[in-house]
């Protein structure tokens, strides 16, 4: 068995510099034209099964690099991106210059948590818990 993850192509937030966590935001003309790239790359493959999250931009990077809108992908929100709390919507750097010790936290430890969002390590433990084998056939 072969797995192939591969994470959305860039979106406006993205492009600047906003956190996204659970928040979604669309595809940038750029992103767009790495979706399609994806798929040339993709072309010579053939998947038996296709999961994505639930996020609009991961949704939207599969169908363009799949090139096919109706292929059936099983979408599950426990691929979700960590919950980023109040950080969620806000330019990085404004964060930086505001809280530079949790920025410096956030970049070195999985235990650090946003306010009122989740660490790496407890996103990590919750997508254990909720994901087994079983839920993926």
């Amino acid at each position: 068995t072969s797995l192939l993850l591969i994470r959305h192509a860039e979106t406006t937030w993205n492009r600047e510099g906003r956190m996204q966590g659970n928040q979604d935001s669309p595809l940038s003309e750029l992103g767009s034209k790495q979706a399609e790239a994806l798929g040339r790359r993709l072309r010579s493959l053939q998947f038996d099964a296709v999961y994505s999250s639930d996020a609009q931009r991961c949704v939207r990077t599969a169908r363009i690099a799949l090139d096919d809108p109706n292929a059936p992908l099983r979408l599950r929100p426990q691929l979700r991106e960590r919950h980023l709390g109040d950080w969620e919507g806000r330019l990085w750097r404004e964060i930086a210059a505001e809280s530079p010790d949790e920025a410096r936290r956030y970049k070195q430890s999985g235990e650090f948590r946003p306010p009122n969002g989740e660490s790496f390590l407890e996103l990590q433990v919750l997508q254990y818990k909720i994901t087994t084998p079983t839920q993926y056939h």
